[in-house]
């Protein structure tokens, strides 16, 4: 088993990163984003991420996909509050940005998110 170490952009918190038999576990650090806030999670791999809302509890699954060098994001499952669309009103949005995932907090109050990958 291999660990290593990532921090996230806007908090500097430490996150392991845990790969074992091909698969990576990425991440598992709550970050607290104020409304409008954007938060890039510093992931540019294709991958399964799943986007929790730990305040509510809700959760999706976005997957990042790679074709031809161009990451995108496809929403697989989840709440109708989880969109993979920057700007979507009263939505966590998850989408690339600047070729990493970034989530934005358009909820219109503070929420907890925690962003896991495998990859």
């Amino acid at each position: 088993m291999k660990i290593n170490s990532r921090a996230l952009s806007s908090t500097g918190k430490s996150i392991e990163v845990i790969q074992h038999e091909g698969i990576s576990v990425k991440g598992d650090s709550a970050v607290d984003m104020a409304d409008t806030d954007v938060v890039s999670t510093e992931f540019a791999d294709a991958g399964l991420y799943v986007v929790t809302d730990e305040t509510t509890g809700d959760s999706g699954i976005v997957a990042v996909i790679n074709t031809a060098g161009t990451l995108s994001a496809v929403k697989l499952a989840g709440p109708t509050v989880l969109t993979i669309a920057v700007d979507t009103a009263s939505s966590v949005n998850a989408y690339i940005l600047a070729g990493v995932l970034a989530v934005q907090n358009l909820t219109g109050g503070v929420i907890t998110v925690n962003v896991k990958a495998y990859v």
